[in-house]
């Protein structure tokens, strides 16, 4: 049985809440805490964690359009604010 990775998919309407340590250097200070968003795209990064034993974690990050510009927002800040109708 196939086991979707993503937890949203492209073009998913979402709710987003970015707290400001969640916040990367690269993103717009002009966006807001808090509000509607549509996915336009996504993507898996890996990142080597400073424990021991050291080892590779992978984090799920997704595009969202924000005011008409796209934002990089961890999966974290995320919510689905859509229902299927199916």
């Amino acid at each position: 049985m196939f086991v979707n990775p993503w937890k949203f998919e492209v073009g998913d309407l979402v709710e987003y809440r970015l707290l400001t340590q969640m916040l990367p250097p690269t993103l717009s200070s002009a966006i807001r805490k808090a509000g509607p968003a549509v996915i336009v795209d996504r993507r898996r990064k890996e990142m080597y964690v400073e424990a021991r034993p050291i080892r590779i974690v992978e984090i799920d990050e997704y595009c969202i359009m924000v005011d008409g510009t796209g934002h990089w927002a961890p999966e974290e800040s995320l919510n689905l604010s859509q229902t299927s109708g199916v």
